[in-house]
């Protein structure tokens, strides 16, 4: 049994290794598919959050893996859009509510 497979559901762990990448929590959906999320704070436009879904999708596919942020701080609208596009889902720290709210709908 993998390590991915032996989350269970609707738990989560922190520092995971998915594929080449780490994210920095993963979480079981009830749906069976892993949510992996990258936690991003930045004070600078220029940072991208895109790099490591892309990894994690193309490595899993969408039918087993979300891939999520959660963001705080200044970030490029187009980046941000951009990474929407590519199947990011983004959630930000101060209104984690609509995070645990999709996380129970995904049943």
């Amino acid at each position: 049994m993998s390590d991915s497979q032996k989350l269970m559901l609707g738990k989560r762990n922190r520092e995971f290794k998915l594929g080449s990448r780490t994210a920095d929590v993963v979480v079981r959906l009830h749906e069976i598919r892993l949510m992996s999320i990258r936690c991003e704070v930045s004070n600078s436009a220029t940072n991208s959050v895109a790099v490591k879904a892309k990894c994690w999708t193309d490595k899993f596919g969408t039918l087993q893996v979300v891939p999520a942020a959660v963001l705080a701080g200044v970030f490029n609208l187009l980046n941000l859009e951009q990474s929407q596009d590519h199947g990011l889902a983004i959630f930000w720290s101060h209104d984690r509510d609509k995070l645990a709210k999709f996380i129970d709908s995904a049943r």
